[in-house]
């Protein structure tokens, strides 16, 4: 920069000056995505929580209202039905 005068050191100085305003952005940006970073992880972990609370109450549900029986019962009168239809031709 010693050799450098006038417009040129005016020009060089410019640049120094804008990449501090850079670093400051790059600064800005980094904490930003952290904390996107760090929200998106908070929503995974809820969204995990949330699918086991519901596979839970969907198989307490299943179970008290003794589903598995009931579609076994109607798979079992849907089969003799397709039977009895074979039957009559």
């Amino acid at each position: 920069m010693d050799l450098c005068e006038g417009e040129k050191l005016m020009k060089i100085d410019s640049y120094f000056a804008k990449s501090v305003e850079v670093v400051a952005v790059d600064e800005v940006v980094a904490k930003a995505d952290e904390e996107f970073e760090k929200g998106l992880e908070a929503l995974q972990e809820q969204y995990m929580e949330m699918m086991e609370e519901h596979e839970k109450n969907l198989e307490a549900d299943k179970v008290c209202a003794g589903y598995k029986m009931i579609k076994n019962g109607m798979a079992f009168k849907k089969s003799l039905g397709e039977h009895e239809g074979k039957e009559e031709l």
